[in-house]
């Protein structure tokens, strides 16, 4: 249903604030309210309804202060990875094994702790904190 047209000699609280912020641009909600309470004191008023038609009244007036925010991530482009990097073993990162010595020896701790590399590292490590030569 369409609303209906408020003839001029009825109360409209968003006309009325419009006029006195025509006038004054500088006034804050609280001050419009009470405006409104001294002009109109028969009228009962709803301050949340006053502010809600303040704050619309300055966006249609043009005097708004507040900014529109972009969303996060609006307008910039982020390269999303497809694929995953593999995982960096410890021989990568070490320096590569000198000699075929040490590869043999390595071959056989690993034969001793019964192909477990997991369990020849913890042996090296063990053997390295006892200071063992």
């Amino acid at each position: 249903m369409g609303k209906r047209a408020a003839s001029s000699d009825e109360f409209n609280m968003a006309r009325e604030i419009r006029n006195l912020l025509s006038t004054n641009k500088e006034l804050t909600g609280r001050e419009v309210l009470d405006q409104l309470r001294k002009k109109f004191p028969k009228q009962p008023l709803n301050e949340n309804s006053c502010q809600v038609a303040f704050a619309n009244a300055r966006r249609k007036l043009g005097i708004s202060t507040v900014r529109k925010r972009r969303p996060v991530g609006a307008g910039k482009k982020r390269a999303t990875r497809t694929w995953s990097a593999p995982a960096r073993s410890e021989a990568v990162t070490q320096a590569p094994a000198q000699g075929l010595e040490l590869l043999l020896a390595a071959r056989q701790l690993l034969q001793t702790c019964g192909g477990d590399a997991a369990a020849a590292t913890a042996a090296i490590k063990q053997v390295a904190a006892l200071q063992i030569q």
